[in-house]
Parts: structure tokens; C-alpha cells; sequence
């Protein structure tokens, strides 16, 4: 989708908020606005994504959270549907999640440099060695989207060596 686009598509007002991406193909992302009947914007939108196609992101652990020089040379493998990527109403980021509790719940993969698997247990048990300012190396994740530089819209995943409860109780990094 081009932003902004050449034409705007009117659906019925009790649609806004399930509505879905109508043609999203490998991935598609819709952006919704309500509209009075006088014409002008209200003051809410959604953003929605569709499509077939998993959006996997590679995060190397050692650029994400505050290690050792010694800490092994891991990446996570950050993998998601695009129907459950749920950005929040009037917000075009999901919510920070903490990448140490996907890792526990073995939500994401883990590899070495030769793409072998490396078991969660492994990975916690290193993480819980480091030694650094706070009591243990904290990381959090979201998606966010935004118009990329051909004016089209962008899903990108974004992350911070902190955790998610105080990434999601800071205004500046809430939305």
C-alpha cells in the first residue's frame, strides 16, 4: 500500500474494529481511520496486518543485551504470523514483550554461528552468569511499523536491553 494512497475505501463504521487486511498476499498491512459523517478524521485509527508468509527476525544476543565480550555468539531467531502481530488502537507498536520470558517458553529459537540449535536451558543458564549494573540482563521486543522511504508501509521488529514492565510504564517508549 502506497501512503497515501490515490483513493480511500469507505466500509461500514461497526467494521473498524475487526476488520482485516482485505488482499494481504505474503504480508499486507491496512492502515483504518474512522471517519464522521461530516467528513473529517476522528481522532483513532488501527493499524492491521495479514498475510501467509512468517515474519522472522535474527537478533544477535550479544547487540540486544548487556554481555561479556565472552558471552557466546548466539542469535535468536524471532519468528511470528502476521494476523498475531496485534497492534494496539491508536498506537502502531505491539506492546513490549521480554525476550527472556520467550525464551523460557521456548517461543523463539535459538542458534550458534553454524545455525545449530542451542537448548533454552543453555541460554538461561549463560544469561543468568552475566554480571552488569542490574541484577540480571534484561531485553525486550515489539513490532512497530511506520512508512518506509519508497512511501510504503514497513513492519520492523525493535528492540532494548530492558525489561518489558519498564519499557511499557515509560510514556516515551509506551507507543
Amino acid at each position: 500500500m502506497e501512503f497515501p494512497p490515490k483513493e480511500w475505501d469507505v466500509f461500514p463504521a461497526e467494521q473498524f474494529d475487526t476488520a482485516v487486511p482485505r488482499d494481504p498476499g505474503d504480508l499486507g498491512m491496512e492502515l483504518l481511520v474512522q471517519i464522521r459523517d461530516t467528513g473529517r478524521a476522528q481522532d483513532h485509527f488501527r493499524v492491521v496486518l495479514g498475510g501467509t508468509k512468517l515474519l522472522t527476525a535474527f537478533l544477535p544476543m550479544r547487540d540486544i543485551f548487556l554481555v561479556s565480550e565472552s558471552f557466546p555468539e548466539w542469535y535468536i531467531e524471532y519468528s511470528k504470523w502476521p494476523a498475531d502481530v496485534i497492534l494496539a488502537r491508536n498506537r502502531t507498536t505491539s506492546v513490549w514483550v521480554d525476550m527472556n520470558a520467550l525464551i523460557k517458553s521456548q517461543d523463539v529459537i535459538i542458534r550458534d554461528s553454524k545455525k545449530n540449535l542451542v537448548p533454552c536451558e543453555e541460554v538461561l543458564d549463560a544469561l543468568a552468569k552475566e554480571v552488569h549494573i542490574s541484577s540480571k540482563p534484561d531485553c525486550a521486543v515489539r513490532w512497530a511499523c511506520g512508512i518506509g522511504d519508497q512511501d510504503k508501509m514497513v513492519l520492523s521488529v525493535q528492540v532494548l536491553p530492558a525489561s518489558a514492565a519498564h519499557l511499557n510504564g515509560r510514556p516515551i517508549t509506551k507507543g
